[in-house]
């Protein structure tokens, strides 16, 4: 089984590589919903992800992490019942 990633441009496909298949080979077509993610997108994810994989921070040992979460959504949202 071969998978060919790539865009389909109205009419055709277009892989995002050269693919090794003969023409007029038969083929079948999966099509997955997913959004296109450009270059600057793909650029923006990747150093979010490598800064916050830097991340060296430490807690404090008496962090309450259920409190911090209560608080956040009390003040965001107020008290709800």
């Amino acid at each position: 089984m071969l998978v060919v990633t790539g865009i389909f441009d109205k009419e055709r496909f277009i892989p995002d590589e050269p693919v090794s298949i003969p023409q007029k080979r038969k083929v079948i077509v999966t099509i997955v919903e997913k959004p296109v993610i450009t270059d600057t997108q793909n650029a923006l994810k990747h150093e979010a992800f490598t800064s916050f994989m830097q991340y060296k921070g430490i807690l404090p040992e008496n962090f309450d992490y259920k409190k911090e979460l209560s608080d956040y959504r009390e003040e965001r949202h107020g008290h709800i019942a």
